[in-house]
């Protein structure tokens, strides 16, 4: 059974994953726990009270929760892509958007950029709507089918389906870039986002190489 997600709890949830919170919701109930990401470990469990009473009761109580992290920095890139396509047209903003994934430094300076500027009041309510029907998006499921807890945190296609990071290939660039050695998971999520972007490119282009 489809559920109808009240307004006022989407609009929370966003709200709370842009302040850097991961939200755990109930599809049943519609309750929504929110735990600050800062006090998660590497396997997202909380380390202080009261968030570990808290996500023990997810655990056993919760039928179908789900659990929705803080909004990443390379989400915003999207939405600044679509703002200024069709917002402000500023090809200062739209230039490389649709190419590769930027560096975390170069999105949160377009997202200050357009946050000071004019229409910075059209920037928040874009921003909110379209993060909003993001997740809409993704709660357009059937809980009674899906895992007993569902994560908004993989690498999935326009269409829904999981990415398979083996059947990712590698470019030649990547081999000499200090990124491809690290054991950092997001900088590698960042990394394979990007490959699988270009996949079918015939030119790799990638605006955090980092030469060996």
């Amino acid at each position: 059974m489809k559920r109808n997600y009240p307004p006022e709890v989407l609009d929370m949830i966003v709200r709370s994953r842009e302040a850097g919170n991961a939200c755990y919701l109930n599809a049943d109930t519609f309750e929504v726990v929110e735990i600050p990401y800062s006090v998660m470990d590497q396997e997202y469990k909380p380390t202080i009270e009261p968030y570990i009473s808290l996500f023990n009761k997810i655990e056993s109580e919760w039928k179908v929760s789900i659990r929705l992290d803080p909004i990443h920095y390379f989400e915003y890139q999207y939405v600044i892509r679509d703002f200024a396509k069709d917002v402000i047209s500023d090809l200062f903003q739209t230039e490389g958007l649709d190419d590769y994934l930027l560096e975390k430094e170069q999105i949160m300076k377009l997202k200050s950029y357009i946050e000071q500027a004019d229409y910075n009041i059209e920037w928040y309510k874009y921003k909110h709507e379209h993060l909003l029907n993001s997740l809409k998006r993704f709660l357009d499921f059937d809980p009674e089918t899906a895992p007993p807890q569902v994560e908004v945190n993989g690498f999935y296609n326009d269409d829904g389906t999981k990415v398979d990071i083996e059947t990712i290939p590698t470019p030649g660039l990547c081999i000499t870039c200090k990124k491809y050695f690290t054991d950092d998971w997001e900088e590698n999520l960042l990394c394979n986002i990007n490959r699988h972007d270009q996949k079918d490119d015939n030119d790799f282009r990638c605006g955090a190489f980092d030469k060996l």
